[in-house]
């Protein structure tokens, strides 16, 4: 639950957890439009999900920037997967390190 300034509970916006799954799925397509099993007509129809999520509710920056920063963090955690691995086997980096390293990009 939310808490506004006055210390009051505020009820959850219906569909809010519907607008961040439509936005995860935005940054999956454009991530599996670059598998080469996958069709790259992902990445062209990626902005479908994430236009009717951005629609779902009143326009805020804040809104945006969250659900942006929700796909692109779900796109590069899906298309980035493989650099932990390069960090760990060519880096030398602990596993402890080389997630958070991963993170940045």
């Amino acid at each position: 639950m939310e808490v506004t300034r006055d210390g009051k509970r505020m009820r959850p916006r219906p569909g809010r957890m519907r607008e961040r799954a439509l936005a995860a799925l935005a940054g999956a397509m454009v991530a599996g439009s670059v598998v080469p099993t996958l069709s790259p007509a992902l990445a062209l129809l990626a902005w479908l999900p994430f236009r009717v999520a951005l629609d779902a509710g009143a326009p805020s920056a804040r809104r945006g920037f969250v659900l942006g920063t929700l796909a692109g963090a779900t796109c590069n955690g899906l298309a980035l997967h493989w650099v932990v691995g390069t960090l760990e086997a060519f880096g030398g980096f602990p596993t402890v390190a080389s997630v958070p390293t991963a993170a940045l990009l």
